[in-house]
């Protein structure tokens, strides 16, 4: 049995996390622009200098971002492509940026888990070197299948009698945490090109909509609604989703539902289109003020 297990391509390629970033940001002020512009000398009285000074500070903006995200690679991200685990039939081999280190399994002495159940944490191995001192790795929720890791480790510590180097509580408690983790992002890579997509021509249709109102606040509401309020929309499916899996999990069986990909297409057709109706009808009442 060998395992390899790897961070999440967005911290081992940052470039992608960072493009999606800006990508986010551009879309907002592109739109913020497009309304002032169809504006100009309009009933709202838009000044074109105010809108200079706007794009200016969004150029300003980006170059910050730009300069943070390299600080960011240089001290964060660049680690997260050099780090590797795998499991074997002896242990645990674990290379990070300082160089390799292999864990036999009757060195482990505990398995800790700090976490909040469905939001994050990270799994600490403590295990004895071969000078007989303490030692530790750490493992957070973005590790790719990093349930399937745990439940390995779980079945390995069992079968040599160790159950005793965790509890077992805990360590379910992260499981489920880890399995949603595992999903929720299997979810982010399967359905962001489609959210993106939706965001664009909620954009579209805000900046369209926004000729209906004469009052400033009331079109840049609409703008930043476009692009915000779906992404809580798809933070309150994922929720859903979240207590769905909790409900159908047996602590004493070690159990987590797979993912039900029938469910989730229903939720997140439906949590968009009860959106996008109610966007229409509130932009429009909206362009009224």
């Amino acid at each position: 049995m060998e395992k390899e297990y790897l961070y999440r391509k967005h911290l081992r390629k940052p470039g992608l996390l960072f493009g999606s970033m800006l990508g986010v940001f551009m879309l907002f002020y592109v739109g913020m622009i497009l309304i002032g512009v169809l504006d100009v000398g309009g009933s709202a009285g838009i000044d074109p200098s105010a809108i200079g000074i706007f794009v200016g500070a969004g150029i300003f903006v980006i170059v910050l971002i730009g300069l943070e995200f390299l600080l960011l690679y240089f001290i964060l991200f660049r680690r997260f492509k050099n780090i590797n685990i795998k499991l074997t039939d002896e242990g645990i081999v674990y290379k990070n940026l300082k160089g390799t280190v292999s864990i036999k399994y009757d060195q482990i002495t505990k398995i800790k888990f700090p976490s909040i159940p469905y939001i994050g944490g990270w799994v600490r191995i403590v295990y004895n070197n071969s000078n007989n001192s303490s030692k530790s790795i750490r493992l957070t929720v973005v590790v790719e299948n990093i349930g399937d890791f745990i439940l390995d480790l779980k079945d390995k510590m069992d079968s040599m009698g160790k159950e005793d180097v965790y509890i077992r509580r805990r360590m379910f408690s992260f499981y489920k945490t880890a399995k949603y983790s595992d999903y929720s992002w299997e979810r982010i890579y399967d359905y962001i090109k489609k959210i993106g997509i939706f965001i664009v021509c909620n954009f579209v249709v805000s900046v369209i909509l926004s000729k209906l109102s004469v009052n400033i606040p009331a079109k840049f509401l609409m703008g930043f609604s476009a692009l915000i309020v779906p992404i809580l929309v798809y933070l309150l499916c994922e929720i859903i989703l979240g207590i769905k899996a909790a409900g159908k999990s047996v602590a004493e069986k070690f159990y987590v539902p797979d993912r039900d990909k029938a469910l989730e297409g229903k939720i997140y057709k439906c949590a968009f289109a009860i959106y996008s109706v109610l966007y229409i009808v509130l932009s429009i009442l909206i362009g009224r003020l």
